[in-house]
């Protein structure tokens, strides 16, 4: 067995297979991965929930590419029978409008709401909703940049935030 590692070529083999493995990798990756491309005004892109949208962070953040936005309830005042709440989106680039609609089931269908803008720069939107959030609540976000149009949907299961650890006693 031993006889094996003094032989010069398959000493030669150990070092460079690592090395054209890697170098393969890479190349398969080059050769068939895909190439980003700029948004075509007119059209609309899907916007990825982030993983704190998944668990009760407080804020949802939704991104594509270079597109970030981020979402996040305030206020729990009650109003009858269902709740208002504040829901403010912040954005790093300008916006020309933003939509958003809160479902209660998947099988409901809700009318989109519309959104103001809060400063003159147009990356902070804001708009009040009157509804009771429930575990199965399901919020969608549409939103346009340059003639572009970005959407997202998310459960609202980041709308309440909470640590693992108790809270210190006042």
């Amino acid at each position: 067995m031993l006889n094996v590692f003094t032989n010069k070529h398959v000493i030669v083999a150990m070092i460079v297979s690592p090395i054209l493995a890697v170098l393969a990798y890479y190349a398969v990756d080059y050769k068939v991965s895909e190439k980003p491309h700029s948004a075509v005004s007119g059209k609309s892109y899907p916007l990825v929930a982030q993983s704190n949208c998944r668990y009760s962070s407080g804020k949802c953040t939704f991104k594509n590419g270079d597109i970030e936005v981020s979402i996040s309830l305030s206020g729990n005042n009650t109003n009858g029978n269902n709740q208002q709440w504040t829901l403010v989106l912040d954005s790093q680039l300008p916006l020309q409008g933003a939509k958003v609609a809160l479902i209660e089931t998947s099988s409901t269908a809700a009318s989109p709401q519309g959104m103001s803008a809060q400063n003159n720069g147009m990356t902070q939107w804001q708009t009040n909703i009157d509804h009771q959030l429930t575990e199965n609540s399901t919020l969608q976000l549409a939103i346009a940049i340059d003639d572009t149009f970005y959407y997202g949907e998310t459960s609202t299961l980041f709308t309440h935030y909470a640590v693992g650890f108790p809270q210190p006693k006042n």
